[in-house]
């Protein structure tokens, strides 16, 4: 018995070596790779905080495959995202690998690029400020303003921390009065101080009284 394995050693390696070229060509043969390129998804951002910029938004993922299969992928199948839970104020540093690619079973993630990306993050909070109506021009001789109500007089705004912390009030856009002689009502819009800024109301009615002078 120990003699039939032992016989043609030579010839049962260079067989055996013949197989394994084969299996490697027909496991090869048809194989195909495609470059997709795919928006980057943010994981579990902490809480009071968001994204002000990323130094990319799409990254190229290179995936390799039967032929078959790179042929008919959907890019849907395939994602890559971030997640952000251990990360803090101001830039954080993510390296991208294979761990934060999803791929269709069979297929394999070759290259990320670029192989990492820069997320800032900035605190967000909300803040009460007060709403001051702008008026110009001047009623007709004979008349002044005795009041100006605006509804609703304070606003919630929210923002970036370091952009709300110097607004103290909101203005709305002027008013003309010019040659009034009765109550002014105007629905007019807030003067958006920093674009990045959110109102819960971006309008507000303003009501200028104007009477005869006695």
């Amino acid at each position: 018995m120990k003699k039939l394995f032992t016989v043609n050693t030579e010839l049962k390696a260079i067989t055996l070596v013949l197989a394994l070229l084969l299996w490697f060509f027909v496991t090869l043969k048809g194989q195909s790779d495609i470059v997709l390129e795919l928006p980057v998804e943010y994981k579990h951002i902490p809480k009071g905080f968001e994204i002000e910029k990323s130094s990319s938004n799409f990254v190229n993922i290179s995936v390799k495959g039967q032929e078959r299969l790179i042929k008919n992928i959907d890019p849907k199948d395939v994602s890559i995202y971030v997640d952000l839970a251990k990360a803090k104020e101001g830039e954080t540093i993510i390296n991208l690998g294979k761990e934060n690619v999803k791929v269709p079973p069979s297929i394999t993630v070759n290259k990320i690029t670029p192989a990492h990306i820069v997320v800032h993050l900035e605190e967000t909070i909300s803040k009460v400020v007060q709403v001051r109506a702008v008026i110009t021009g001047q009623p007709q001789k004979g008349f002044a303003v005795t009041d100006t109500i605006v509804y609703p007089d304070e606003l919630t705004i929210e923002g970036y921390k370091r952009n709300l912390k110097n607004i103290g009030f909101l203005e709305t856009q002027p008013i003309n009065i010019r040659n009034a002689t009765t109550t002014v009502e105007r629905y007019v819009s807030l003067i958006r101080k920093d674009k990045e800024m959110e109102y819960f109301k971006d309008r507000v009615k303003v009501k200028v009284i104007i009477e005869k002078v006695k």
